[in-house]
């Protein structure tokens, strides 16, 4: 390049035109000499080479390579771009902005490269292997460089800085003072901070001296802010820094006291040199107390492998998190320049969670940038120069409102530490995924996400830690409050350590979907079916119990809104039903729980169903017959709501209620009304809130959501109903808080403005704003404030004891054979579900399926059927084998063939009160009774029975005593291998042969008899699963008297010990079920090879057994008549008696006179008395030992 092209490229790159060549002729002069000699330096020759300037970057609009641009199409290696550096606004920055950094004079192109030295400023530079980085409009705004070389020595002084117009110099003057000096290593630059009344940054210099001391240095004000670029260049310098003054902030404040340095507007930065050209730099590294320590990472080099712009994140070598959570924003941005993918970076005080689990122990998780944070570029990305410069926390567009959510996430994890930037990241992006704020959010509103991550601000300086801190944690002690960015700085503290549990929040239908494959499981599991009954048409009832919360890492959260007359969790994905629950003595759940958002970090997810086999499999849970609800206690549910505003306004009325029926109404979810009605008790006043203070006001103490305590001042007036009386309160539109409330608990409702105080419906306030209130318990108390919570006379709980006895049968309505039977009677009584069945009706639905169960006594072994004409969907959720609840307002019936008592539930009438919920299928084990049953003789029953039969009226009773006795005959025994499912017992037997003395034919019987999945053969005459059930019907013997006893279950099978059950269990699987029946004189099997006064044995078809196998059989009986006494539980069997037709009876015995009867004794016929004895049925045998009752009775013995 000859002298003239010299002169014109440097004019160029000084930024003036030729027509002013007089005015830099001498700096012309000495940069062409400076170039020429710089050229001669580096070998390069204007041959081989492009010169380019700052107008020619401006001027190009394509990226490299473009037939457009004005740039020359030449290798980036042999281009070289001569400019003069400054410092200007960051491009793109308002004008009121303190964002500053090097660029090229005449431009606001700004200038990146680690090797830009910073007393270049002001001076030409020759820029090499640079890339021009471009927005998304095509223009340049930074220039990325590897190589920045001066053109010939720079100063080694960098002088104040000049005015700059349209920014007042509002730094201090020493004003004539001797400035101080400081010499040090600069260690950290803080970004701007920017307050309501000040704009500043700081910086630390870690002197040279041999102690190495920290020196904190303040810049405040805008014309010391463009220092901040400087500074950030001088980072592992070796400097002096001079004319400072010494400064006390917050003066006599023991916590917050701070001694530094503020540079005056004369402030100047010497570099200290090794060499003439080059000052002396150390590698990136902080040296505080933390970083020294290894609580915080003195220093990480990684490449950038990704950007996420919207979330503030930039993903390290493809596995580290670097998070800018603590850095504060400058216009809701934060610029990051040179961070774009393919860089490698050095990072310097960053604080480090670790990631710690079974296969990699203590790896680094996330890297936490804060104010102290150093992130420098080792080498810049001189590719994807289209990406535009790193922007974070941007977003345009559909992106508009997850760049707001992640602000508000980013202002959470401000206030906290970095250990929960894991765990937040996982809420924030469920509050997406859950409510889709990209589309719609009609569930909840984005400013409750963001009052739930924190970003509500409030007058006072300190903030406090965000909602969701207070629930990813127990405690929140290592959380700490962002209230002194100068000890931030100044005094750092480590903030990283092992991550928190990475929450796992899924939306409600993956829940409910995760239960049903647990339900579907069960119902393969063969003992599943063995819960319910096996000899009817109704199936028994799979239901899972899954924990989230304790056993798992899973929370769930959505809003809590009132659906179909039930309380529901929901999200943008569907609905669940939750029974709220709470601890004995604790309060009853709030009201305010209800249309807010809440959080559930505990609670039991139950999936029930009617089992259906390996059909199960092919359904889907959105239209599978199953119900799926969420049992939660009150403790473990958190609202995120934002704290309303005064809603109370003059002129609302409130009404203290109270339920006026305990438990919840059996309402089926499809006939549930928008419009709901409750009764309460009548309130004796009403209050209505005012601000007068003319008028006299009484102040109501009542408990908001939280816990805390509200003082509610207005008028009081009473009210004229009745005392003990009923009214009714009408719930409209969202606010349906009886889906909350609870019986016993008075509630401070606010109902719709009415001036009559006799009303007897008041409706509920359907402004979304409305709350309703819980009174304390203190409140009913005698005075002028009282509340009348005077309960009005409600039925006795009973117990399943009591409804087993039916005293009132009158003899003289039995006579009318067609409505003789007793009429209902109301019952409530407390018991537990250790049976349930569900039977579908003729609507074949999602809901047609309605539930018959057997409950118990809670303290008895008695049990009552109940039936329900109503889809088992209508109960309240937690109903099932297992559960304890009380029943109300239930009618008591009396069957008129087997004189059993029976509860039916009323829809609309009866209510239910869970206790205890139910438990999983494969998991329940019926309830263990301590108390001992009452124990009484066959006698002393059968004299109660003779003595009830001569009255008016007859007494059933049903109840279940103890009887101790031996069998003295058995009469009948049926061994069943059947199907734990459906109770099918065909067997495997497909052929069967009769006797031939009979001449007999064969007969044959079909390939495969099954009622369900379970139970099918595979192949022809397979194999059947099944259980092994005992039925029989016996005569007790206790000593006093007899009693014929038909034993089922439990009791049936103690008659088989296990050694007689294996000799018959390969004849009982294959025939399904055998017989031995005692003959008798309306026998006509008596030929069929019976042994006169013997058992006949049948099995399969009820084709008579013989043979081995019919001596088998009539060995496990001989051994049934054999075992020693035993205690059955017994209950007595009543039977109809139409004999005499003008006065037919009901009696628990075998016969009702001793009148003779002819009976068969093998061949012979006989005539003889038949004495009456009890029936019995028993389900439940205790064998005893003899040797151990004796050896006890002689210990008692003196």
């Amino acid at each position: 390049m000859d002298e003239r092209g010299m002169i014109k490229a440097l004019k160029r790159a000084c930024g003036v035109n030729c027509e002013d060549e007089r005015k830099i002729a001498r700096e012309v002069d000495d940069g062409a000499i400076a170039m020429r000699s710089w050229m001669a330096r580096e070998g390069w020759v204007g041959d081989g080479c492009t010169f380019l300037s700052a107008r020619d970057v401006e001027a190009a609009s394509a990226e490299d390579g473009d037939s457009q641009s004005s740039m020359p199409l030449t290798p980036r290696a042999t281009r070289v771009l001569f400019a003069r550096i400054d410092i200007a606004r960051r491009k793109g920055t308002a004008q009121s902005s303190h964002q500053y950094c090097f660029v090229i004079a005449g431009s606001e192109i700004e200038i990146i490269s680690p090797s830009l030295a910073p007393n270049a400023y002001g001076r030409v530079v020759a820029v090499k292997d640079f890339v021009i980085v471009r927005d998304g409009s095509g223009a340049a705004c930074a220039i990325e460089a590897k190589n920045v070389e001066a053109m010939g020595d720079f100063p080694l002084v960098i002088e104040p800085l000049c005015a700059l117009e349209g920014v007042a110099n509002d730094a201090r003057s020493l004003a004539g003072k001797v400035g101080m000096c400081r010499r040090g290593v600069i260690e950290a630059v803080s970004p701007m901070i920017c307050t309501s009344d000040s704009t500043f940054f700081q910086a630390t210099l870690r002197g040279d001296d041999g102690e190495r001391v920290e020196y904190p240095l303040i810049f405040n004000g805008e014309h010391l802010a463009r220092w901040q670029c400087v500074l950030k260049s001088c980072v592992g310098t070796l400097v002096e820094l001079r004319n400072l003054r010494k400064v006390v902030l917050f003066k006599g404040d023991p916590e917050h006291e701070l001694r530094a340095f503020s540079a005056a507007s004369e402030f100047q930065v010497a570099l200290i040199h090794e060499c003439k050209s080059q000052a002396s730099k150390m590698p990136l590294a902080c040296r505080c107390s933390t970083c020294t320590s290894g609580a915080t990472v003195g220093s990480y080099e990684a490449d950038v492998t990704g950007v996420h712009a919207d979330r503030g994140i930039v993903v390290l070598d493809d596995v580290v998190n670097l998070t800018f959570t603590h850095v504060p924003l400058s216009e809701s941005k934060l610029y990051m320049p040179g961070l774009r993918v393919g860089a490698k970076v050095v990072v310097a005080h960053a604080h480090s969670v670790y990631r710690c689990d079974d296969n990699d122990m203590g790896t680094v998780h996330i890297l936490g940038a804060d104010l102290r944070t150093q992130i420098a570029v080792k080498i810049p990305a001189l590719e994807n120069s289209t990406d535009g410069s790193t922007v974070m926390y941007t977003g345009v567009d559909k992106l508009e409102r997850t760049s707001r959510l992640w602000r508000s996430f980013k202002y959470a994890v401000e206030q906290s530490t970095f250990v929960y930037v894991q765990a937040l990241r996982a809420w924030c992006e469920a509050f997406q995924s859950k409510f889709d704020f990209l589309t719609d959010s009609r569930i909840v509103d984005v400013k409750v996400v963001e009052y739930a991550l924190g970003l509500v601000r409030h007058e006072e300086d300190v903030q406090g830690v965000a909602p969701i801190l207070q629930l990813v944690h127990d405690t929140w002690k290592d959380v700490h409050t962002r209230d002194d960015v100068y000890g931030e700085f100044f005094r750092p503290k480590a903030l990283g350590g092992v991550a928190r549990d990475v929450f796992d929040i899924p939306i409600i239908d993956a829940l409910k979907h995760t239960s049903f494959k647990c339900w579907q499981e069960e119902n393969l599991r063969a003992d599943s079916g063995t819960r319910g009954s096996t000899r009817n048409e109704g199936k028994p009832v799979v239901r899972t119990v899954g924990r989230l919360g304790r056993e798992s890492s899973q929370i769930v959260f959505g809003a809590l809104q009132c659906l179909y007359g039930r309380t529901h969790l929901v999200d943008a994905s569907g609905a669940i039903e939750v029974l709220v629950t709470s601890s004995e003595g604790a309060p009853a759940p709030s009201t305010s729980l209800l249309n807010k958002l809440v959080v559930i970090d505990e609670c039991d997810i139950v999936c029930e169903g009617a089992y259906t086999g390996a059909r199960a499999f092919k359904m889907e849970h959105v239209n599978a017959p199953v119900r799926v609800t969420m049992v939660v206690n009150a403790n473990h549910i958190r609202a995120l709501y934002p704290p309303a505003l005064s809603t109370e306004t003059a002129g609302t009325m409130f009404v203290a209620a109270t339920f006026s029926k305990a438990g919840v109404e059996l309402i089926p979810p499809r006939f549930a009304g928008q419009a709901v009605t409750r009764q309460i008790n009548a309130p004796t006043w009403v209050l209505t809130l005012s601000d007068s203070m003319t008028t006299p006001r009484t102040t109501i103490q009542a408990m908001s959501h939280d816990g805390g305590i509200k003082s509610l001042r207005g008028v009081m007036r009473n009210t004229t109903h009745a005392p003990k009386s009923r009214i009714s309160l009408t719930f409209r539109g969202d606010n349906k808080w009886y889906s909350l409330m609870r019986f016993g608990s008075t509630y401070l409702v606010p109902v719709q403005s009415t001036g009559d105080l006799k009303a007897a419906t008041f409706i509920v306030d359907e402004r979304p704003d409305a709350v309703a209130y819980i009174l304390p318990d203190d409140e009913d108390e005698d005075g002028d404030d009282a509340v009348s919570t005077s309960l009005p006379t409600t039925q006795q709980i009973l117990n399943v004891r009591d409804v087993l006895v039916w005293s009132k049968v009158f003899v003289r309505s039995i006579v009318n054979l067609d409505s003789w039977q007793p009429a209902p009677e109301s019952v409530s009584f407390k018991c537990v579900v250790v049976a349930e069945e569900w039977f579908q009706n003729e609507v074949v639905s999602q809901f047609g399926w309605e539930s018959r169960l057997k409950v118990q006594d809670v303290e008895t072994h008695d049990v009552v059927d109940i039936y329900c004409k109503s889809t088992a969907f209508s109960f309240p959720a937690g109903f099932g084998i297992g559960a304890v609840m009380t029943i109300r307002q239930a009618t008591r019936h009396l069957s008129a063939k087997s004189m059993n008592i029976y509860v039916k539930l009323n829809m609309g009438v009866s209510t239910i009160e869970i206790h205890e919920c139910s438990g999983a299928t494969s998991s329940y084990l019926p309830k263990e009774i301590v108390q001992v049953m009452p124990r009484k003789s066959i006698q002393a029953m059968f004299l109660d029975q003779m003595s009830s039969d001569e009255n008016e009226s007859v007494a059933i009773d049903r109840r279940t005593f103890e009887v101790r006795a031996r069998v003295a005959s058995v009469s009948m025994l049926q061994i069943r291998w059947c199907c734990p499912a459906c109770g099918c017992d065909a067997g495997s037997v497909m052929r069967v042969s009769v006797n031939k003395e009979t001449s007999a034919a064969t007969q044959k019987l079909p390939a495969a008899l099954a009622a369900c999945e379970v139970c099918r053969p595979t192949t022809r005459g397979g194999q059947r699963p099944g259980v092994f059930e005992v039925e029989a019907s016996v005569i007790l013997d206790d000593g006093t008297a007899q009693a014929e006893c038909w034993l089922t279950g439990q009791a049936g099978m103690v008659l088989m010990p296990v050694k007689v059950r294996n000799e018959v269990l390969s004849l009982v699987q294959r025939h399904g079920r055998v017989t031995s029946r005692l003959t008798r004189s309306s026998d006509e099997e008596r030929d069929c090879g019976a042994v006169s006064g013997g058992h006949v044995v049948r099995g399969h078809g009820s084709n008579v057994l013989g043979g081995a196998d019919s001596a088998t059989v009539r060995s496990a009986v001989s051994y049934a008549t054999s075992i020693d006494e035993m205690i059955f539980e017994c209950r007595k069997q009543y039977k109809l008696f139409q004999e005499d037709v003008n006065k037919p009876q009901i009696a628990a015995l075998s016969f009702l006179d001793e009148e003779a009867r002819e009976v068969r004794c093998g061949d012979f016929e006989i005539k003889t008395r038949c004495v009456p004895i009890l029936r019995f049925w028993s389900a439940s045998v205790t064998p005893i030992n003899p040797r151990e009752e004796l050896m006890l009775a002689l210990s008692r013995l003196k």
